[in-house]
């Protein structure tokens, strides 16, 4: 009674149905990893905005005591006693010429630009491994339907199989060897349900649920598979521009630029202007000072041991090495292209030829299953036959995730996955 009177919370099971693109779009609102990665564009503007209110007015107020402890000194024969005193400043400065601060706003501008660009090469890669994750469920659960059809088919060939052996019509060896063909498909099945528990386990991380969540997909791998437009995809035009990775590395470019340029202004003079109002809370027995005050300060760089000058060299070749990592690269994606066009067309000749392979192995088990019932196959070859066609199946399905495979990396690489 006293446990049933205890209030219960309990946390609802979160059930998703997703098709791909809804898995990538989760993916993109949820993902733990891009969600991070997006917390460095709200850092980088408030860098930004460090940088510009470095250049804006400055306002500071101080306050101040100071007493002398009965301190006093002659003077002309008189006794002069050192009163405390406190006062109180208000101080606002204000930026007039600065080199350095238009530039650093310029290279903050850059550092949130290349955060977004990071975000966005961030996003196409948690697109990409949702994509395959997805592919490898669909995969995994057709073999498993494949293979549990052929298990009932088995069962069913070694029940009758058990019965003629019973009579004698058959050695009782046959019936053992399908029995422990049976025994074996048994086992891959069981392990491939472990695999898939893995690949979901891999999916709810990508697409930032719970470890509970239950996921169901609803898109259809042969859908995905048939729905690939070969010719679409081999004639879509690569632009450098257009590849995140490139992107990156221009706007890094840019952004080392700009560090040349900071460096040289570090030969410009910098000027700012204040303005002192001091309110005299306690006064000091003599006290000339005025109470406001207005004025210039400016700071000239004249000789720093070629320091200024080493620093400038020194952005300058890191700039010239970047340039080469760049040409690099850019040489390295235009290959990368033709190789990933290269492996589309083989995926999709490979698949086509797969589907046959499965038709041919798929008619030799059905006419070996007549020919061992009507006593004229043995069970080792009706065995034979079955794994050959359950190869041919496995095969059919690795040519078809090569092939989602190959069109998500081409995808990618033009940056319309």
């Amino acid at each position: 009674m006293f446990l049933l009177g205890l209030p219960v919370v309990a946390r609802a099971q979160q059930n998703l149905s997703l098709s791909l693109e809804q898995a990538k779009e989760h993916a993109v609102t949820y993902n733990r990893t891009l969600l991070k990665a997006g917390i460095s564009i709200e850092e980088a503007q408030e860098s930004l905005w460090q940088a510009i209110s470095a250049g804006l007015p400055q306002v500071e107020a101080k306050v101040d005591y100071s007493n002398y402890l009965g301190f006093s000194m002659s003077f002309g024969g008189q006794s002069i006693a050192f009163n405390p005193t406190s006062n109180a400043q208000l101080t606002a400065s204000q930026l007039i010429f600065s080199g350095q601060y238009w530039v650093g706003i310029e290279m903050a501008k850059l550092a949130k630009n290349l955060a977004e660009k990071n975000v966005a090469k961030t996003e196409l890669e948690v697109k990409q491994s949702v994509s395959l994750s997805y592919y490898a469920i669909l995969l995994a659960e057709q073999n498993k339907d494949i293979l549990k059809k052929n298990i009932e088919n088995m069962r069913d060939i070694h029940k009758r199989t058990k019965d003629i052996a019973n009579v004698g019509l058959l050695e009782l060896t046959d019936a053992e060897q399908l029995e422990v063909q049976v025994m074996n498909l048994d086992a891959t099945l069981i392990s491939l349900d472990r695999q898939i528990e893995l690949a979901y386990n891999m999916l709810r991380l990508q697409l930032g649920v719970e470890h509970d969540t239950q996921i169901t997909l609803t898109s259809n791998i042969n859908d995905l598979t048939n729905k690939i437009s070969l010719q679409t995809l081999l004639s879509q035009e690569f632009s450098l521009d257009n590849n995140i990775d490139f992107q990156l590395l221009k706007s890094q470019e840019e952004l080392q630029k700009k560090q040349i340029t900071l460096n040289k202004t570090a030969y410009l003079p910098t000027i700012a202007g204040f303005y002192s109002y001091t309110y005299k809370i306690k006064k000091p027995a003599f006290d000339m000072s005025p109470a406001n005050m207005v004025g210039l300060q400016a700071t000239i760089p004249i000789f720093s041991s070629f320091q200024r000058k080493s620093k400038v060299k020194q952005s300058q070749i890191q700039l010239k090495a970047l340039q080469t990592d760049i040409k690099q690269v850019e040489d390295q994606l235009l290959i990368q292209e033709k190789q990933l066009r290269f492996n589309l067309q083989t995926a999709s000749d490979q698949y086509a030829l797969q589907q046959k392979n499965v038709d041919v192995a798929r008619r030799v088990f059905e006419s070996s299953k007549r020919k061992h019932e009507q006593g004229l196959l043995s069970s080792l070859d009706l065995t034979t036959a079955n794994t050959n066609y359950l190869q041919a199946e496995s095969g059919l399905l690795t040519a078809k995730n090569e092939l989602l495979k190959a069109q998500t990396e081409l995808l990618k690489l033009l940056g319309i996955l």
